[in-house]
């Protein structure tokens, strides 16, 4: 049986490879634990937070409110203000008690634009066509899906032709669903949905206060939220032809 010295250092591996950053503190308030995860997120050194009091790094914190034996809520959106910067970060909070005492409380919260990036690279991926999904056994059916096969290894673009109705986006997710790229996400943008002035902003994403009405957090382009795997430009013959380009 694993004895606790090992136990305690397999769990201090585990919280310093993952993503999530991770803050604990004893029931008077001082910091005793930051994973890497934590310092990249808020932007500082790890040796500059053990020791210190949340309250005075974090005041915000519903570490704060636990060690009060207050109730937070399991999951909350909060802005951390760290000298000049703010940091967003979605945050869930634990007391940890033992034998019946509450003897500290553990912190863990991901960067929010993280979060908001993941949600948008995975909405609206579910759906993936298959070659065996396209009906048709005639002869160009066949010449059809033995080039898409063809293609699918590669990471080459793709010229898709054809009139309105004959099936170019089951065609184009058959195509990734056939490629390595599987596994990451498709993006499906409608060019002649998206006015001009904002294909710019769209495809290739922008900074907060990049312009007025800029979203707070900026907006992560439909090119990056497709890295690694497939985006498929519906109806580019209809943007002007500079924007072709």
């Amino acid at each position: 049986m694993p004895s606790c010295a090992n136990l305690q250092a397999a769990f201090l591996t585990i919280i310093n490879s993952i993503d999530l950053g991770v803050i604990a503190v004893n029931s008077d308030g001082f910091i005793t634990q930051v994973n890497p995860a934590a310092a990249d997120i808020l932007g500082l050194l790890a040796s500059d937070l053990i020791g210190s009091s949340i309250k005075a790094v974090l005041p915000q914190s519903p570490l704060c409110k636990i060690l009060q034996k207050q109730e937070v809520d399991g999951e909350q959106v909060l802005n951390y203000q760290i000298g000049t910067r703010r940091v967003r970060v979605l945050s869930y909070c634990y007391p940890v008690i033992t034998d019946g005492v509450l003897t500290g409380a553990i912190e863990a919260f991901y960067r929010m634009a993280d979060v908001q990036k993941t949600a948008e690279r995975w909405s609206g991926t579910e759906y993936q066509a298959t070659l065996a999904e396209i009906i048709g056994d005639s002869e160009e059916i066949k010449e059809v899906k033995a080039k898409v096969l063809q293609i699918a290894g590669s990471n080459s673009t793709v010229l898709i032709e054809g009139e309105s109705g004959t099936g170019k986006e089951l065609f184009a997710r058959a195509i990734h669903a056939a490629s390595p790229r599987a596994n990451k996400p498709l993006k499906i943008i409608n060019c002649s949905a998206i006015p001009d002035n904002l294909l710019e902003s769209e495809l290739f994403g922008y900074d907060e206060g990049a312009f007025t009405g800029a979203k707070i957090g900026g907006k992560v382009g439909k090119f990056e939220l497709a890295e690694g795997g497939t985006i498929f430009l519906d109806e580019l013959g209809e943007l002007p032809m500079y924007l072709q380009a």
